[in-house]
C-alpha cells in the first residue's frame, strides 16, 4: 500500500488548486484528519471549516463515530464551530458516551 507520506504531495497540489471542491463531504472530513496527521495544520484547518459549513444531520450520520470524534476534536482544537448551534448537540448525540465524555 501507499503510505501517507507519499500521497500527500500528490494531494496538496489538487487542494491549492481548488480541484478538491467536488470531493464527497465524508471524503473532505478523512482528508482534514489526514492533513492534521500530517502535520499541515493549514490546511487541515480549512478543510475542517469546509465540513462545519457543509455539515446537515444527514452527513453526520453518514460518519462512523470514530471519524466524527476526530472532526469535533479537530473542530474544537481549531477552535471552530459549526454554523448551527444545533449541529454540534446533534453530532455529540450520535457519539458513544465514551467518546462523548472526552469533548
Amino acid at each position: 500500500g501507499r503510505t501517507l507520506a507519499r500521497i500527500i504531495p500528490e494531494l496538496l497540489p489538487a487542494i491549492a488548486d481548488g480541484k478538491d471542491e467536488d470531493l464527497p463531504w465524508e471524503r473532505r472530513v478523512s482528508l482534514a484528519i489526514v492533513l492534521s496527521q500530517v502535520k499541515r495544520p493549514d490546511q487541515a484547518r480549512a478543510q475542517v471549516q469546509f465540513c462545519l459549513n457543509e455539515a446537515d444531520p444527514e452527513r453526520l450520520r453518514s460518519l462512523g463515530p470514530v471519524t466524527l470524534f476526530r472532526l469535533l476534536t479537530l473542530a474544537r482544537a481549531f477552535r471552530l464551530e459549526f454554523a448551527n448551534p444545533d449541529l454540534h448537540r446533534a453530532a455529540l448525540e450520535l457519539l458513544p458516551a465514551e467518546y462523548r465524555a472526552q469533548l
